[in-house]
C-alpha cells in the first residue's frame, strides 16, 4: 500500500509540475452544417451535441466522426442554450421571440415544450445544472427585473427566482451559453454586460444574492462579461470584452482566487474578445475562444497566451479532460486532443 501511494505521488507530481504541459491538436470535423453554433455539451469522449441558428440542433456517438443533425421543434428559432444529461435527454432554449425551453427524453427525436414564455420579452442565455435534478435558466431583465427560472426535476417544471434589481440597460450574453458557472453542492455566478459590468453570486442556491465588483471599463453597449468557469469554489475565470471592439483585450479577462470576492485583472491578457470559455479539469488551465482567436492560460487566469486564429463561439472539455470541441461560425466544429508532454 505504501510503494502505491509513493507512486501516486510520483505520477501527480509530476504531471502537475512545469515539466509537464498540456498540448491541444486541433482536427477540423464535418458537422454538416452551415449554421452559427453556440450551444455545446460534451458528455463525454464521444457524446456531443452542439445547437444554434435555424434550429439546428446536431449530435455525434463516435466522437465526431458523424454528426447529425436532429429533428428540431422549430427552424425559425435560434438554438443558443444546451443542456444535455446523456445521450438521449436534453434540454434547449431560444435566444429572442418566441422565448421557450424544449425538452427530449429520446435523442432529439421528439422534442416537449417545458416553459413558454407569456410576455412576449424573454430571451434566453444560458441553462446550467449543478445534478440532473436542479438548474437555472437565465433571461436578459424584463421590465427592470432579471428573469432567473429554476427547476427541481430535471427541466420539466420551472418557476422564477428573486434576484436584485437588474442595473439600467444592464444585460447577459448568449454567445456560449456560459453566462452561468456553477460549483458544487449549489454555489452559483452570473456574468452581466450592458449599462454594468458585474458578477451575481449565490452561495446557497439562489436563496441569497451578493453582489461581486468587476475591475472592468464598459467601452460599449456590447461589452461585458461572456463566459465563466469555475475549476472549485474559490478559482474562477471570467472572459468577455466587447463584441464590436473585437481587437481590445485589455478588458477581454478577469480571475478569482476567493470565490469572486475579488477579481483581478490578468497580467497578461487575451489578444481580444472572447466569447466561450473552458476549464480542463484537475489542471489550471483555461481555453477562451472568440470571433479573432483561441488564448490559453495555464496558471488560472492569471497570464494568457495565443493557440489560433479560429473563429469560434464555444468551448467545453470532456469530464475526463482528454478532449474538447469547439463550435462557430458557418456550422465550424474542432475537436481538440489533449496530450501532456515533457517540454
Amino acid at each position: 500500500m505504501r510503494e502505491f501511494l509513493f507512486f501516486l505521488f510520483l505520477f501527480v507530481h509530476f504531471n502537475s509540475s512545469p515539466l509537464f504541459a498540456q498540448h491541444f491538436n486541433w482536427t477540423r470535423q464535418n458537422s454538416n452544417s452551415t449554421a452559427s453554433l453556440r450551444g455545446l455539451a460534451v458528455v463525454n469522449d464521444t457524446v456531443v451535441w452542439a445547437s444554434g441558428s435555424g434550429g439546428t440542433i446536431l449530435r455525434t456517438l463516435n466522437g465526431g466522426m458523424q454528426w447529425e443533425k436532429l429533428p428540431a421543434p422549430s427552424d425559425s428559432l435560434d438554438f443558443r442554450s444546451l443542456w444535455v444529461f446523456n445521450a438521449q435527454e436534453a434540454l434547449i432554449a431560444s435566444a429572442g421571440q418566441p422565448a421557450r425551453i424544449y425538452r427530449t427524453g429520446d435523442g432529439g427525436r421528439h422534442w416537449q415544450l417545458v416553459y413558454a414564455d407569456t410576455t412576449g420579452k424573454a430571451f434566453f442565455d444560458a441553462i446550467s445544472f449543478w445534478d440532473p435534478l436542479r438548474g437555472l435558466a437565465l433571461s436578459d431583465p424584463i421590465e427592470g427585473k432579471i428573469l432567473l427560472l429554476q427547476t427541481q426535476d430535471g427541466g420539466w417544471n420551472w418557476s422564477p427566482i428573486a434576484l436584485p434589481a437588474a442595473e439600467k440597460e444592464e444585460a447577459f450574453f448568449a454567445a456560449s451559453n456560459a453566462s452561468i458557472a456553477m460549483a458544487a453542492p449549489e454555489k452559483v455566478w452570473i456574468g452581466t454586460g450592458g449599462g454594468a459590468i458585474r458578477v451575481l453570486h449565490s452561495p446557497d442556491g439562489g436563496e441569497r444574492w451578493q453582489i461581486q465588483a468587476i475591475p472592468l471599463q464598459r467601452k460599449s453597449a456590447a461589452s461585458g462579461l461572456y463566459a465563466l468557469s469555475f475549476a472549485t469554489e474559490q478559482q474562477g475565470v471570467a472572459v468577455g470584452g466587447a463584441y464590436d471592439q473585437p481587437e481590445e483585450g485589455s478588458q477581454a479577462a478577469v480571475y478569482t482566487r476567493n470565490g469572486g470576492k475579488r477579481w483581478h485583472l490578468p497580467q497578461t491578457a487575451p489578444r481580444g474578445y472572447r466569447s466561450g470559455l473552458a476549464h480542463l479539469p484537475g489542471t489550471s488551465t483555461y481555453i477562451s475562444v472568440g470571433t479573432r482567436g483561441t488564448d490559453v492560460s495555464r496558471d488560472g487566469g492569471k497570464n494568457w497566451s495565443a493557440l489560433n486564429d479560429e473563429n469560434l463561439n464555444s468551448i467545453r472539455f470532456s469530464p475526463a479532460g482528454r478532449r474538447a470541441w469547439a463550435v462557430g461560425a458557418q456550422g465550424a466544429v474542432f475537436v481538440i486532443d489533449v496530450t501532456a508532454e515533457k517540454d
